[in-house]
Formats: C-alpha cells, sequence, structure tokens
C-alpha cells in the first residue's frame, strides 16, 4: 500500500479522487473544485491518496492543527469496498499521529449512514 499527499490539481492522481470524492458525499458536504483549490493551497490542508499496485482504493482530506487532526472526507473507490481498506488505512493513519483525531459523519438518517456508523466504530474502537 502506497500513500501519496495530493498538493494540487496537476497531480496525476487528483481526477480519481475527484471523482470518489463527487461520487461518495452528499452535495451539502462537498465543496467546488475552486474552493478544493483553495484547500490545497493552505499549510493546514493535507489530501491523502492510498493506492494499492497503483489503483487509487481511497483518500482522506484532513485539516492538521496543533492540536488535532480533523478529517473531514474519508472515502473508498466503491469498487475496493468491502475489501478491508477502509479499515486498515483509519487505523494506520490514526497510529501515524499522537495528535487527537476528529472524525465527523453526516447524520445517522438511513442505512447508508448507519452502516458509516457501524463502520468508524469498529474500526477505531
Amino acid at each position: 500500500m502506497e500513500s501519496i499527499i495530493i498538493r494540487n490539481t496537476s497531480d496525476p492522481n487528483f481526477p480519481a479522487v475527484w471523482e470518489i470524492y463527487n461520487y461518495s458525499f452528499p452535495e451539502n458536504e462537498k465543496r467546488e473544485l475552486n474552493h478544493q483549490i483553495t484547500a490545497l493551497l493552505s499549510e493546514n490542508y493535507r489530501m491523502y491518496c492510498y493506492l494499492d499496485n497503483e489503483k487509487i482504493v481511497e483518500f482522506i482530506g484532513c485539516w492538521e492543527f496543533d492540536k488535532y487532526v480533523y478529517i473531514e472526507h474519508f472515502a473508498i473507490d466503491k469498487n475496493s469496498r468491502g475489501g478491508g481498506y477502509g479499515s486498515r488505512i483509519l487505523s494506520e493513519f490514526m497510529k501515524s499521529t499522537e495528535k487527537p483525531i476528529i472524525l465527523e459523519i453526516d447524520q445517522v438518517i438511513d442505512e447508508i449512514s448507519t452502516k458509516r456508523l457501524k463502520f468508524y466504530k469498529n474500526s477505531v474502537l
């Protein structure tokens, strides 16, 4: 498993990550491309891209501050879901810092959001 940081939209991996981003989140949780460009310019924002055999399987978009890390977006490629990538990568990400990690999820209102909550509880506990 390889991890890279995407620093701008000209990164060759950005289009695939942006596609995952767009189909993984509801409209009210996504930013427009011009706002993503601005986020990537911030010294606090990181977009981690995870590859397995040169195929993008997941990304984490987060804000790293002095006292904590805030995961804003965490998504797995739809063709890679159910393969254990999410749990493994989230666990490794949590081990990579001693700072508290804040992970916000959408309101639990349907089957998909219930599955997400269960996934996060199983992954971090």
